[in-house]
């Protein structure tokens, strides 16, 4: 059988009352660790929830404030963004990088104006920042003065000398400004910073046309190319040099590959306007046809296989990815999505390796060894792999619910409960983590009822039937009132419990038991006459009879008696035995 597995109104009710062991919360860093990490991943929404819930808890913690700014401007809520950030100016007026970040968000919002001056007040507090230096050059391009923007860079790759980028616009600067040998000699350097830069050996190759040199034009078109295959632009200029230079055939041939290209785009575009009109079909039809005629277009063959994925066509999906793989193994973000794959068909060994095949380890690597080793029932390897990929999520509740089950299964209660109020906290109402919690803490429950420690048990089960009226709470609630002799409370929620189970037998029997304790023997007769119903059993008619008996039916207590004797029930003929009545003979 192939494991499947599937990765990242409930009434909201107080920490103290979900986890009621008295047990640890989360860390800001590790709200801000979470954070990070989410908004890596490009996943907004869930990173803007995460902060304003990190906030909830952590109000003047900076790193939140400053991030959940960023994800306020990123979600088009710029007053928001400025008026959070503001607040941790406030609180650190003095720090440069708390600064410099309200500049670049006011930059992003527009307010050139106000950012440069909070840019200035953080370069005199931060003066060997190079990149305050880059902000306030790209203000100053912003308003045309390109003398000072590059008076601003050249200070900042003085500072940041390894920053490709940096080079690039100042290069772009010194252009600007006439300068074209000092330009080109920050490209080269660009260059030997980031070689497959494709940007800057775009420029240099424009340089070189420019300069008259079309050959050496060509040979940096040629290594952009290789950088960035399916940009039709770059063939679009090699066939203009090619023809320059009289190689005619290879100017056509490099037309005719911008122009097929060109096309791929604009087909490749038309398919988000038919998803989104549920044409998925004919999207998948047109993809389909793009990458049979463009074998380097990789973002379609990412969007085809995305498509069959979409429409259940996985190992068509996986092929596609390992194939954009093989093409370009940087691609980590396709290695996630074809290990996933391999493991939802079952084969996690090979997910395992694939995932390892990128030049750092994935998180999922982590998750998916730990998966592998919950169903070989190793519960310290596997605590061992998901808390390895809690390190980089540390708050994400899928991963902590998991560390929970292993924490659980090695009888680590309080620490499996730890866990699930941080998944809580990070995600609260998570029906998910309240379900997990309720289950380790009733498992908790039995486990003291198992020990006869009766009073601790209801103590745990009291709480649970607080939070939810679930059959198994109320019936072992019961089971532990009924042993601390508290008969009432016993009654009622057996009664409760057996509403809502009616199946449950052994409930129904210990209920008999505080009814005859409680001297209601009509009662507990009833609930004889209903499990004899549903089962002649000897021992449920042989129980029926002496409720019968203690109800004063004498004729008919007895005559149940020595039915269930006469069918071979023990207790019933050592009864007629005692009482000096005749026993039947089975």
């Amino acid at each position: 059988m192939k494991a499947r597995f599937r990765i990242r109104s409930v009434v909201s009710i107080s920490l103290t009352m979900l986890f009621v062991l008295g047990i640890r919360g989360q860390s800001s860093e590790e709200f801000q660790t979470q954070v990070a990490r989410l908004m890596a991943d490009f996943r907004w929404e869930e990173a803007l929830q995460l902060a304003e819930t990190g906030l909830d808890v952590y109000p003047s913690d900076t790193r939140l404030n400053l991030a959940l700014a960023a994800l306020y401007l990123q979600s088009g809520q710029t007053s928001r963004s400025l008026n959070t950030i503001q607040r941790a100016v406030s609180r650190n007026p003095s720090d440069p990088e708390i600064l410099r970040l309200f500049g670049e968000l006011q930059m992003a919002a527009g307010q050139w104006d106000s950012a440069e001056r909070v840019l200035v007040r953080a370069l005199r507090l931060g003066p060997n920042d190079g990149i305050t230096y880059s902000r306030l050059a790209q203000i100053a391009a912003h308003f045309g003065d390109d003398a000072k923007a590059a008076e601003l860079m050249s200070q900042a790759v003085e500072r940041i000398p390894e920053n490709a980028d940096l080079r690039r616009f100042y290069s772009y600067l010194l252009d600007r400004l006439g300068k074209p040998d000092e330009a080109f000699t920050e490209l080269k350097k660009g260059r030997t910073l980031d070689p497959k830069d494709a940007r800057i050996l775009l420029r240099l190759a424009d340089k070189e046309k420019l300069a008259g040199h079309p050959n050496q034009a060509i040979e940096y078109l040629d290594l952009a190319s290789g950088a960035d295959p399916e940009n039709p632009l770059f063939y679009q200029e090699l066939a203009e040099l090619y023809h320059q230079t009289g190689q005619l055939s290879e100017g056509e041939a490099m037309r005719v590959k911008a122009e097929r290209l060109r096309l791929a785009f604009e087909r490749y575009a038309e398919t988000f306007s038919q998803v989104a009109s549920g044409e998925v079909d004919e999207a998948v039809k047109g993809l389909e046809l793009v990458w049979a005629e463009n074998p380097e277009f990789l973002t379609g063959a990412i969007a085809l296989a995305d498509l069959y994925k979409r429409v259940g066509r996985e190992p068509e999906a996986l092929a596609l990815y390992e194939e954009v793989l093989a093409r370009d193994p940087n691609r980590d973000s396709i290695r996630e999505y074809a290990a996933w794959l391999k493991a939802d068909a079952g084969d996690i060994d090979s997910a395992i390796d694939l995932l390892y095949g990128a030049e750092s380890v994935s998180p999922n690597a982590y998750l998916l060894r730990g998966y592998q080793l919950q169903l070989e029932s190793d519960w310290d390897g596997a605590l061992e792999q998901f808390q390895l990929a809690s390190r980089e999520y540390p708050l994400d509740p899928g991963i902590l619910r998991q560390i929970s089950l292993c924490l659980n299964s090695m009888g680590r209660v309080r620490e499996a409960l730890a866990s699930l109020e941080k998944a809580h906290t990070a995600r609260p109402g998570d029906p998910r983590v309240i379900e997990q919690a309720r289950a380790v803490r009733f498992e908790y429950a039995l486990g003291l009822e198992n020990q006869g420690n009766w009073e601790e048990a209801l103590k745990v089960l009291a709480r649970l039937v607080l939070e939810e009226e679930k059959a198994e709470f109320l019936l072992h609630k019961a089971y532990c009132e009924q042993n601390l002799f508290q008969y009432e409370e016993a009654v009622r929620d057996y009664l409760s419990g057996l509403e809502l189970h009616p199946e449950a037998d052994w409930a129904r029997i210990n209920l008999t038991t505080s009814l005859y304790a409680l001297g209601r023997y009509d009662d507990a007769a009833r609930q004889w006459e209903f499990l004899v119903e549903k089962s002649d059993r000897p021992d449920y008619v042989y129980q029926l009879g002496l409720s019968r008996i203690r109800q004063w039916k004498l004729t008919e207590g007895w005559s149940l008696v020595r039915k269930a004797a006469n069918r071979g029930w023990e207790p019933a003929r050592q009864l007629l035995k005692r009482s000096g009545q005749e026993v039947p003979v089975p």
